[in-house]
């Protein structure tokens, strides 16, 4: 399904669903989960690329892809159900109000009457669960808008496609209300920790989280932090794995007391209180001013490369967040310490970096400096040094024109910053007798 055409502008089509669907959501046919409003960044800049929406009472949601400018693309996976149909219909329709321009074919079925449409939908669902349930013996995984992985056991396909359906919705009615936990960085001594706070409601929680801090309406539960492995296997069944997610449902500790001591048999990081802000990470080494600089590595090299061929907008911005997310650590501890710090304080270390009166160049000859310190191992220096280079292209490569590089280039003067960059970094990190 396109929405195009020389009349179509997308801004305004962005703008008539956020109004619609965000600022007044009681305007629209097909209202969005709640997972929709925390995983898709409905209160930010729609802008980008690639982005993910799920109607309250769907499975699977709409993929909405904009490749450039006057096109928008949405696409409904296998596994949708009735409602995402709907809502693809009604994002359809919106699109056409502010002139898009369907194909014939779907020209024809945005006129045609409630009744045609039902018949057609209905033949589109039936082809998408008969496919599904053929399929349903082997046990598999359906992906939700990239951030979960939905499970479909075997036995969920002992009451046919529709009690299959049925088994579906019921799994991301709960998940799609449940809320998401914020990660956070807490530090005591020499070490870090990366925990969430489990608040005694549906939640959902990332993998990276290692501890978890229990919270209640008069505040902590079990006043240290408990071992995100120890806490799952307490709850054993209750819990469900999403992939790189976790499902934790409500569960009133006051009634469980048993329960309750059996998470406190083996907490972690005692005496140290709940984490209310993001704190920088520590590793032996380096002093926390040095770390701080360290953490700022990515931004650096996001305002060194981005602006070489102009000014940096909220687009870049949104694209930066976007590669940080999908970048990993290489097996070094060190980048990951900074990826998870830069991730964490994004704003903040921008913000911060733009009222310096030092440059981004000269910030970094300060970070090749420490890799050259001698401080970490060799290996470990010229990892972060390789790793922070390779980030570099990967913005080069989005900022050449459209999100992610569709059709871009990367221009002479980005060239000529990833040349400075890898000639500082690479240079600092590797010893004289092994360039």
């Amino acid at each position: 399904m396109f929405l195009r055409g020389p009349g179509f502008v997308r801004k305004e089509w962005q703008d008539a669903f956020l109004k619609a669907y965000v600022e007044e959501p009681g305007s629209v046919l097909t209202p969005l989960s709640a997972l929709s409003h925390q995983m898709s960044g409905l209160d930010e800049d729609l802008n980008t690329d690639h982005f993910w929406l799920h109607p309250a009472g769907g499975i699977r949601g709409v993929s909405v892809k904009q490749p450039e400018e006057g096109m928008v693309e949405m696409s409904l996976p296998l596994g949708a159900n009735r409602k995402d149909f709907d809502f693809a219909w009604d994002l359809m329709r919106l699109g056409v109000k502010h002139g898009a321009q369907p194909s014939d074919e779907e020209r024809d079925s945005l006129t045609m009457e409630d009744a045609e449409i039902e018949e057609i939908s209905r033949q589109q669902l039936d082809f998408y669960w008969s496919t599904l349930i053929s399929r349903v013996g082997e046990g598999f995984t359906l992906p939700v808008g990239g951030f979960l992985a939905l499970k479909v056991q075997p036995e969920d396909g002992a009451g046919g496609v529709e009690g299959l359906e049925a088994i579906l919705v019921e799994r991301m009615n709960r998940y799609s209300t449940a809320y998401v936990a914020t990660l956070m960085i807490e530090r005591g001594g020499t070490e870090e920790r990366i925990l969430s706070n489990y608040g005694q409601i549906p939640s959902l929680i990332h993998e990276r989280a290692r501890f978890i801090a229990t919270q209640g309406e008069g505040g902590a539960v079990i006043e240290e932090l408990i071992p995100a492995d120890h806490f799952y296997a307490t709850l054993g069944p209750r819990v469900e794995p999403l992939g790189e997610w976790t499902y934790v449902p409500a569960i009133d500790f006051s009634a469980e007391p048993e329960l309750v001591e059996t998470l406190r048999g083996r907490t972690g990081m005692q005496g140290i209180p709940k984490p209310s802000i993001v704190t920088q990470p520590t590793q032996q080494g380096f002093t926390d001013e040095e770390w701080d600089l360290l953490g700022r590595a990515p931004c650096l090299v996001f305002i060194l490369v981005a602006a070489a061929d102009g000014g940096i907008d909220r687009k870049e911005i949104a694209s930066f967040g976007s590669i940080l997310q999908k970048q990993d650590d290489g097996l070094s501890p060190v980048f990951s310490r900074i990826l998870d710090y830069t991730r964490n304080n994004l704003e903040a270390i921008l913000e911060a970096i733009t009222k310096s009166a030092l440059a981004a160049p000269e910030c970094l000859l300060r970070i090749g400096l420490l890799l050259k310190s001698e401080r970490i191992s060799r290996q470990e220096a010229l990892m972060v040094a390789v790793r922070l280079c390779e980030l570099g292209k990967a913005i080069a490569s989005a900022s050449g024109g459209g999100l992610f590089g569709f059709g871009s280039k990367i221009s002479k003067q980005e060239a000529q910053a990833l040349s400075f960059l890898e000639q500082l970094l690479i240079n600092c990190a590797m010893p004289s007798n092994e360039r």
